[in-house]
């Protein structure tokens, strides 16, 4: 695996200036793909979906198949934009070559009019940003989630891709609660130095890490945002908010706040606040190297630190003990009687009859 705290230089970085994906964000362009258009004879646009600074995403029916799924279509405006185009391809190679259940997989990839486009599978039951806006989140489904993503991240790393655009809208919910992360088309490929030297700082501010604000990426970033939509699952909010300005200052040079006093911990036993706070302030901390070396590790920890409340300590006890003991009897069904071999016969001398 690779050090998790390896650098990749970002070509002529600007510690203050977002990349021009975000500055356009919004703003409305007129491109040629519209609803009831009908791509390579076989995607019909049925419904937009989103739209952003570079691309549009569209609810589309695959007429070879018979299926719903998503588009996402470049806009024409962007096609000269050698740089845009070569994300563009990037992200449908990454996404291509991740197999991995909560990671979106790609169905296809073309050209239409000049303009690349990308089908994924749609998925119909919102983003975890949906989630957020509809109440507290419990320990074990913010423990479920925690644990989807990094392993989503986790397995990402270990193939040399940093993601570098985690947060809450680019996680889907599938119907039956299972998350899928999404969006590779900032990811970085560790190895590729000549896409380094194409790439400016890109990402979502609010949860970026601070090496990234100063044109530097690692795993250890994607494992800060991990951090940011912990906190704000744990607290109910982020934990640095503001103008553009403003975040990076803080992301740069601040400590998040403490859990305690918040509403979403009232009823929560203060030794696992405090472990919680500790959690937090490990995997945000400003420098890689003192963060978690992985998903993973964040996720154990976060257990750990649910476990400093006596109670649920000891119903998780019982919870392994109950399962030991099921894979004990397991292993008893599975295996034939152990029947002992009888004795030998007796010897038995004949003695004379008088």
């Amino acid at each position: 695996m690779r050090s998790m705290v390896q650098f990749v230089r970002i070509h002529n970085p600007a510690p203050y200036r977002v990349s021009s994906i975000q500055l356009l964000a919004g703003e409305k362009r007129t491109g040629m793909s519209t609803v009831g258009s009908v791509l390579n004879n076989r995607y019909r646009l049925d419904q937009k979906l989103g739209e952003g600074g570079f691309a549009n995403v569209f609810l589309a029916t695959d007429l070879a198949l018979g299926r719903k799924v998503a588009v996402k279509i470049l806009e024409q405006s962007w096609i000269k934009d050698n740089e845009l185009l070569t994300r563009f391809r990037n992200e449908a190679r990454a996404i291509a070559a991740l197999e991995h259940p909560n990671i979106l997989l790609i169905h296809d990839y073309g050209i239409t009019r000049g303009a690349p486009y990308i089908v994924m599978p749609y998925i119909s039951g919102g983003t975890l940003a949906d989630r957020m806006k509809q109440g507290a989140f419990t320990f074990d489904e913010i423990g479920v989630y925690l644990d989807q993503i990094g392993s989503a991240l986790d397995y990402a790393h270990e193939r040399g891709i940093v993601h570098r655009d985690v947060k809450p809208s680019n996680l889907l919910i599938r119907p039956n609660g299972q998350l899928v992360l999404m969006d590779f088309g900032l990811a970085k490929l560790l190895d590729n130095a000549e896409l380094a030297a194409q790439t400016a700082i890109v990402g979502t501010v609010a949860y970026m890490a601070p090496e990234q604000l100063q044109g530097f990426v690692s795993t250890a970033s994607d494992i800060y945002m991990l951090g940011i939509i912990l906190y704000q699952m744990l607290a109910g909010k982020l934990p640095y908010e503001g103008n553009t300005t403003r975040l990076f200052m803080e992301h740069l040079h601040s400590t998040p706040g403490s859990l305690r006093n918040l509403p979403t911990m009232r009823s929560v036993p203060p030794s696992v606040v405090q472990a919680l706070d500790q959690v937090l302030l490990k995997v945000l901390a400003k420098s890689p190297a003192d963060r978690y070396p992985s998903c993973q590790a964040l996720t154990s920890a976060y257990y750990q630190a649910l476990n400093a409340d006596p109670k649920r300590a000891a119903r998780a006890q019982n919870r392994d003990n109950h399962l030991d003991q099921w894979k004990l009897n397991e292993t008893l069904i599975d295996k034939p009687p152990i029947v002992p071999s009888p004795p030998p016969p007796t010897k038995v001398e004949a003695k004379p009859v008088v």
